[in-house]
């Protein structure tokens, strides 16, 4: 491979519509998307082990085919073909352009194409609001040596009156403010907090029609998740609980500009709980076992149903004996009857033809 540089996804468009958007905002709010470059993504990190995170994922990002030229992001294995990561990495990316590389691409060259891409309808990269910046991609064939997957979890209640949750992120990039790189894939810890007023100025446009998606980093300082981030998990509990997206510096005073590192920077991941129903329904998590639970439930109410209609059965046959026996009974009490009532007809007539004749 010739020469590879890192390209930035923001285009005309998206810049001349980020400066109209913040020119609407109070000075305490700058937005800056994660995919403004890919040269950093851990700040001052910590090199992470990949054996107790084997789901850990490169996807390389194409410009075009058979072009040297591409952008990295991260992203998280859920099951054996499908990758979580940002919206904002594969939006009108053909599947032909992306590579998956399992953990670090200073490790291996063995990559996985990705056969499909799926992005929520929600989801607009010209848009001034962030919804919806998850996707799925689904890769040609799993990792024969990765045996470990995460598992999505989270939910608001884990989050109740704004309780932190203490988090992991993992990526790979920039270490410092001068970006130098480490591929070999960087991790820090952060307090995580949800809820309507969770993120720095969540009453601006930016955040109050969408924080129910948005999970907000609290102050993180030096080390924070920063430019390059793009899509790398957000793992809570020791479950997937949201994929980065985006950052703001909600200074007051002073300087405005987003810096990594910065005491005034917030980072904002998609909330994957707000998706759960939309990702199970593409990775199938849940349906066969729905299935398996709707046949078993079907299957012991056919059981209970047969076991009642063998039992109805039983007991009508039962009263059916009952009453034939009490006919039989009743029958036969009417026969015996019958020869004395006769013989009594027979004696009261000869009686009366005796006195006939003794009147005579």
């Amino acid at each position: 491979m010739s020469e590879v540089r890192v390209l930035s996804l923001i285009n005309r468009v998206a810049e001349q519509k980020t400066r109209r958007f913040m020119a609407t905002l109070p000075k305490s709010i700058i937005p800056t998307h994660l995919v403004d470059d890919r040269t950093g993504l851990i700040y001052n990190g910590k090199v992470y082990d990949p054996k107790k995170f084997p789901f850990i994922v490169t996807i390389k990002i194409y410009e075009r085919p058979n072009s040297d030229t591409y952008m990295l992001c991260t992203g998280s294995l859920v099951k054996k073909l499908y990758v979580l990561t940002a919206a904002h990495c594969t939006v009108d990316k053909h599947p032909r352009l992306i590579e998956v590389y399992s953990g670090s691409i200073m490790y291996t060259d063995d990559a996985r194409r990705a056969t499909k891409v799926y992005i929520p309808k929600t989801y607009n990269h010209t848009a001034d609001v962030t919804f919806g910046d998850v996707s799925v991609v689904k890769i040609q064939a799993p990792f024969d040596y990765v045996r470990g997957y995460i598992h999505i979890g989270g939910d608001a209640s884990d989050f109740e009156n704004l309780k932190p949750v203490r988090c992991l992120c993992i990526g790979f990039g920039g270490t410092n403010k001068n970006n130098d790189v480490e591929l070999r894939g960087l991790i820090m810890a952060t307090d995580v907090k949800y809820g309507k007023t969770a993120c720095k100025g969540w009453d601006s446009d930016l955040i109050k029609d969408a924080w129910q998606e948005y999970l907000c980093a609290v102050s993180p300082g030096k080390s924070m998740t920063c430019k390059g981030d793009s899509g790398g998990p957000m793992i809570c509990n020791g479950k997937l609980y949201g994929v980065c997206s985006f950052y703001i510096n909600y200074a007051e005073t002073g300087s405005t500009k987003p810096v990594c590192g910065g005491p005034t920077m917030q980072t904002v991941h998609t909330f994957l709980s707000y998706h759960r129903k939309w990702i199970d329904n593409i990775i199938g998590d849940n349906k066969p076992k729905k299935k398996e639970e709707d046949k078993n439930k079907d299957g012991d109410k056919n059981k209970d149903g047969d076991k009642n209609k063998d039992g109805d059965k039983k007991k009508k046959k039962k009263k059916k004996k009952k009453k034939k026996k009490k006919k039989k009974k009743k029958k036969n009490s009417g026969n015996s009857l019958e020869p004395r009532f006769t013989l009594q007809i027979i004696l009261v007539i000869l009686f009366s033809r005796v006195l006939t004749i003794i009147w005579k």
